[in-house]
């Protein structure tokens, strides 16, 4: 399904991580208590990059009974063993664990590890010498936990923030309260310093909610075998290019074989996207691109961008006319890809030109963006369903990318996800929330993700910090990146170009788009060195170049 572009880390969600602790020990006969006493060293020298490990630290470990506390009974022996002064409170009786936890849990106490069990309300009567220990580690829950925290586990948690500030707070695998997949707290959730993963990143400690939560995060092999995640390769991955593992360009390439790109955008109100979005398909590497515009901005349009060869379109300045030439100006100009939808502004005959060029037969590959989504509209800004009929999104096919932002995405979900996380918000909380269709889709983008995929068949591009990127039949990738420089007019606009320039050389589609999301990313994040503000949709563009060097030579 992928080609061999180096792009992606596997990031399995917290379901996927225990079948491959399951295959791990089950078919492939590894010892848990191997896995485990790997996990323990592992967190132990992450630790000692962040602490000075000396025989004055008092070391607090909260365990509970699975194999996340069997994790904290390990390193809480070798941190006995380093010298440190360790005290462990378990939340399961040590009598009743099983397996690798017990073994572990014994091997602690016979080294004389001090462990007390935790109250039944989460109390934690520490001596007073240990109310702020140095270090505080929360081996609770790690990324087996099922819907909200119980009362006691909440209780835990709020005992652990309140020495946040005089304690380094070290989370084994996952911050206790803190959901696995969508990174959001249920309904709180411990505030590390420092979190260690294992073998693997889940997914949601990337997203940008859950930074607060997870502090620095480490991520560790324990010496699972590779065969593992290609046996069980995961739903999700991480968007982490590996500079210099690039292949350049022959040597022998030339305009026509290195990708023609047609845009299609444009209006008297926005005449400057269509510009932005070939400006990004060309400093992305695209030979050719042409742009179809309404015929009154042409002029400006051909001096703004005299690499583009600019074709005009009906004779006014709203698309009129332009449905009888566009069929003709695909036909002619033979791209790789189409970017529709730049400032092509909402009226009746720019919709009639997306749904003409949507329904040619055999047509190229489309990245469909901005106004032409607005065709597609199942909800109205308030939630409601839209009255006039929206294009059917059967129109796009799996060649195809579309690239929302949350709200645009919002509003191509029907009423019904909006009135289900509307009852869901109500139910968490007495007071009643207002409609608000982006934070429907921020609260739990996953969900939304997956809600519009049923529904279409072309790779959904989820704009925005932790952007997402999946197709019906593809794993979903998570971009890591939150780039303030990018908060700026027009930087779609170029997104959409740069993912119409690697569509256009023959790039698949879930490549093209997490390639294009990564270049764009890391080109707002070059701005930023040269200063934290005043940067400009074009200047996005201008660094690609660097970008496309970084690749290559690492």
């Amino acid at each position: 399904m992928l080609t061999q572009l180096p792009l992606f880390s596997p990031l399995p969600t917290p379901e996927e991580m225990l079948r491959w602790d399951k295959l791990t020990t089950e078919s492939f006969c590894y010892p848990e208590t191997m896995l485990m006493e790997n996990a323990g060293r592992e967190a132990l020298q992450v630790l000692h990059s962040h602490v000075a490990l000396t025989s004055k630290v008092q070391v607090l470990v909260l365990a509970g009974g699975g194999s996340n506390g069997g994790d904290g009974f390990t390193l809480a022996r070798h941190l006995h063993n380093e010298g440190c002064q360790v005290l462990v409170y378990h939340t399961h009786p040590l009598n009743e664990t099983r397996g690798a936890v017990r073994e572990h849990a014994r091997m602690a106490q016979r080294l004389g590890v001090n462990m007390l069990a935790v109250s039944a309300t989460g109390e934690l009567p520490l001596p007073l010498e240990w109310q702020y220990p140095d270090i505080v580690v929360d081996a609770l829950c790690g990324i087996g936990m099922r819907g909200p925290l119980r009362s006691r586990e909440l209780a835990l948690v709020r005992n652990i923030n309140a020495r946040r500030k005089q304690s380094f707070i070290f989370a084994i695998d996952m911050p206790t309260g803190l959901c696995g997949l969508t990174g959001s707290p249920m309904p709180e959730a411990v505030r590390a310093h420092a979190t260690v993963t294992f073998e693997a990143g889940k997914p949601g400690q990337y997203f940008l909610e859950a930074a607060p939560y997870i502090g620095k995060l480490h991520v560790r092999r324990i010496g699972m075998p590779t065969q593992v995640r290609l046996q069980e390769p995961p739903s999700w991955l991480l968007l982490a290019p590996e500079p210099g593992e690039w292949a350049a360009p022959a040597p022998d390439q030339h305009k026509g074989s290195a990708g023609k790109v047609l845009v299609l955008g444009g209006s008297t109100q926005y005449s400057g996207a269509p510009h932005l979005t070939s400006l990004g398909a060309l400093c992305t590497g695209a030979g050719v691109v042409h742009l179809g515009c309404p015929a009154t901005l042409a002029p400006w349009l051909r001096a703004a961008q005299p690499e583009c060869i600019v074709h005009p379109m009906g004779k006014s300045d709203n698309w009129q006319g332009a449905v009888e030439t566009m069929e003709a100006l695909v036909h002619a100009t033979t791209p790789g890809c189409i970017v529709m939808g730049p400032g092509m502004g909402r009226g009746p005959y720019a919709r009639s030109v997306v749904e003409r060029l949507l329904g040619i037969p055999n047509r190229p590959p489309v990245v469909l963006d901005a106004d032409a989504l607005s065709f597609f509209y199942a909800s109205n800004a308030d939630g409601t369903t839209v009255e006039a009929p929206p294009l059917p999104l059967a129109l796009l096919g799996q060649e195809d990318c579309i690239t929302p932002h949350p709200f645009e995405l919002a509003r191509l979900l029907p009423p019904a996800f909006h009135a289900a996380a509307r009852a869901q918000k109500n139910t968490a909380n007495s007071v009643p929330h207002p409609v608000n269709l982006a934070e429907n889709v921020q609260a739990n983008r996953p969900a939304a993700l997956r809600a519009f995929i049923e529904m279409c068949q072309a790779t959904l591009v989820v704009k925005g910090a932790g952007t997402l990127v999946a197709g019906q039949n593809t794993p979903t990738v998570l971009s890591p990146y939150a780039v303030p420089a990018l908060a700026t007019a027009g930087s779609g606009d170029v997104l959409g170009g740069i993912i119409g320039a690697l569509r256009a050389k023959g790039i698949q589609p879930l490549e093209s788009a997490s390639l294009g999301v990564y270049l764009h990313a890391r080109a707002g994040m070059l701005l930023e060195q040269q200063g934290p503000q005043g940067h400009l949709a074009s200047h996005i563009a201008a660094m690609l170049p660097k970008v496309w060097q970084e690749l290559y030579h690492a």
